[in-house]
C-alpha cells in the first residue's frame, strides 16, 4: 500500500495534538463533590455487607481456608479457588502472554456472569466486585484529583505503541460504560461548568471504518458504506443465534449488541470463537453447564425463548452452541470477509521482511509485536488520528470565531465538550463540518462516511442523565 504522510506530517499532528490536548487538562472538568463523598461512604458499607454475605457461603469458606490472608480483590486467588478448589470449567481465557502461553481463565464480570448461572452463591461476590471497582478507583481517584470541585485529567499522545492517546490523574479513558450500574454511579459525578451542559460526539465505528481504509474488502465496504439496506452486525446476530426473523427490539435487540460486542469486534482484533461463544451465551441469557431448556433465554419475537428457539435448530447444549460459533467465525473470514484476511497475511508478511509497518497517518509500528498486532497496530493508530486531527480543527475555529464553549477531553472515540447553550447549534454544525465534510478532504485515503453520534445533555445536568441524541454525517 502506497502511505503518502511521512514522518514529519506524523510528528506535526503530535505536536497540534499535544497543544490543544493540554489546553484542556488546564482548564479542567468539574466534579460533583458531594455526590461523591456520599457515595464513596455508601459504597464502603455496602462492599462490607456484600463479602460478608459471600465470605458465608461455600465458595466463600473454601476461599477462606486456601488462603492464610484472604485478598477478596485478588484475581489469583479467585482463579484458584475457582478452577482448582471447586473444579469449576473456565468459559474463557485470557490473552496469552509470556507467562501464560495459553492465557488464564478469565476472571472478568462476563464470564463470573455465566458462571453465576450455575453457581448463584456467586452473585454477591459479583456485585462486591463491581461496586469495590467503582468505589476504589473511580470516585477515591476524582476525589484524590479533585481540587476545588475540578479535575485535570492530563491526556498523552506518547505511551501507548498503538498511537492512540492514553489519560492519568484520573485516566478519563477507563470510565466504566457497559455495566449500566457502574456508568449510571461514575458518570453522574462529573457535570458541566456552571450554566453550561455537557455535549459527547462520539465517531460511529471508526475503526471498523479506518480497517476498510486498509483491506478495502468489498463487502465490509458495502456494509459501512450502506447501513441502511445491510447492516453486519444485525447480520452477525441472525447467523449466530440462527434468527428466522429480526425486529429491531426487545431480546432481538439485545442479541444485535452481543454480535456487536461478542463476536465482531472481538474478531476483529483477534479474538476465538470460544471466547466468542461465552459472550454471546452472556448475551443471550444461555447458560454454560447442562442441556438448554425452554426456560433458558428470554422470547424471542416469535414467542419461543431463546433456548427453546435454539434446540428447534438442533443446538442442545453450550458445547453445541460453541462448535456452531466455530463455524460461523470460519464462515467470517474465508467467506464473508475474504479481502479482509488476504489483507491480514500480507500485513505480517510485509512486517516479518521489513521489521516495521507504515501507518496511513506516517507513524512506524516497530519491535517486537505478535500478529493481532501487527495488524491491529495500524488500524487503531490512524483511528484515533482521524479524531486527533479533528478534535485539533474544532479546537482551532472555536477558539478562531471567540466561542464560550469548550473542550473538555477525549474518551476513546469521544470528543467531550462544556457547550454554552446559546451555542449549541454552532457546536454541533462545526463537529459536523470538521468529522464528516473537511476531514475526508485532507486525508484523500478516507474511503468511507465519517458519523458522528452526538450526545446532548441538558444544562446544568450531569452526565448520567438522559439526553438528546443527534447522527451528524456529510450533507
Amino acid at each position: 500500500m502506497k502511505i503518502q504522510a511521512t514522518t514529519k506530517d506524523a510528528h506535526e499532528l503530535m505536536h497540534q495534538g499535544v497543544q490543544a490536548l493540554s489546553k484542556a487538562s488546564i482548564r479542567g472538568m468539574h466534579v460533583d463533590v458531594k455526590y461523591c463523598e456520599k457515595q464513596h461512604k455508601y459504597l464502603n458499607k455496602k462492599c462490607d455487607k456484600l463479602i460478608k454475605k459471600f465470605s458465608k457461603t461455600k465458595l466463600g469458606k473454601r476461599w477462606s481456608k486456601t488462603f492464610l490472608s484472604v485478598n477478596w480483590n485478588s484475581d489469583q486467588q479467585l482463579r484458584e479457588v475457582l478452577f482448582k478448589k471447586s473444579g469449576i470449567k473456565p468459559v474463557k481465557r485470557t490473552k496469552p502472554s509470556k507467562g501464560h502461553p495459553k492465557g488464564q481463565a478469565s476472571c472478568d464480570n462476563e464470564s463470573l456472569e455465566l458462571i453465576s448461572k450455575s453457581y448463584p452463591e456467586l452473585k454477591p461476590f459479583m456485585e462486591y466486585k463491581k461496586l469495590a471497582k467503582v468505589n476504589n478507583t473511580f470516585i477515591a481517584g476524582i476525589l484524590k484529583e479533585q481540587v476545588n470541585g475540578i479535575i485535570h485529567p492530563f491526556f498523552h499522545l506518547h505511551i501507548a505503541r498503538t498511537f492512540r492517546s492514553s489519560s492519568s490523574n484520573i485516566n478519563f479513558h477507563n470510565q466504566p460504560n457497559r455495566d449500566k450500574k457502574q456508568r449510571k454511579i461514575v458518570r453522574s459525578s462529573f457535570k458541566p461548568a456552571p450554566g453550561f451542559g455537557i455535549m459527547a460526539a462520539d465517531f460511529s465505528g471508526i475503526e471498523v471504518g479506518t480497517s476498510c481504509c486498509y483491506h478495502k474488502d468489498k463487502k465490509m465496504l458495502h456494509y459501512v458504506r450502506h447501513p441502511e439496506k445491510n447492516n453486519m452486525h444485525t447480520d452477525m446476530a441472525v447467523q449466530c443465534y440462527l434468527l428466522d426473523k429480526f425486529v429491531k427490539e426487545g431480546l432481538e435487540k439485545t442479541l444485535r449488541k452481543g454480535a456487536k460486542n461478542g463476536f465482531v469486534f472481538p474478531q476483529f482484533y483477534g479474538d476465538y470463537y470460544k471466547n466468542n461463544a461465552a459472550s454471546l451465551a452472556s448475551w443471550g441469557n444461555l447458560p454454560t453447564k447442562g442441556s438448554f431448556s425452554k426456560k433458558d433465554g428470554e422470547k424471542l419475537i416469535t414467542g419461543l425463548s431463546l433456548g427453546e428457539h435454539l434446540i428447534k435448530k438442533g443446538i442442545f447444549d453450550y458445547d453445541d452452541f460453541v462448535d456452531h460459533i466455530q463455524e460461523v467465525e470460519d464462515d467470517f473470514w474465508n467467506n464473508r470477509f475474504k479481502g479482509y484476511r488476504n489483507w491480514k497475511k500480507r500485513n505480517v508478511r510485509e512486517y516479518y521482511k521489513k521489521g516495521y509497518l507504515k501507518t496511513l497517518t506516517g507513524f512506524t509500528c516497530s519491535g517486537e509485536m505478535s500478529e493481532n498486532d501487527i495488524n491491529n497496530y495500524p488500524i487503531q493508530g490512524a483511528a484515533f488520528h482521524k479524531l486527533l486531527k479533528t478534535y485539533i480543527e474544532v479546537f482551532r475555529r472555536l477558539a478562531h470565531y471567540k466561542m464560550k464553549s469548550f473542550l473538555i477531553g477525549q474518551i476513546h472515540d469521544e470528543l467531550v465538550f462544556n457547550y454554552y447553550p446559546k451555542e449549541e447549534d454552532n457546536v454541533l454544525e462545526i463537529v459536523q463540518e470538521v468529522a464528516c465534510e473537511w476531514l475526508p478532504k485532507q486525508w484523500k485515503w478516507i474511503n468511507v462516511p465519517m458519523v458522528v453520534e452526538a450526545n446532548v445533555f441538558d444544562v446544568d445536568a450531569n452526565w448520567a442523565q438522559d439526553s438528546k441524541v443527534l447522527e451528524l454525517k456529510a450533507a
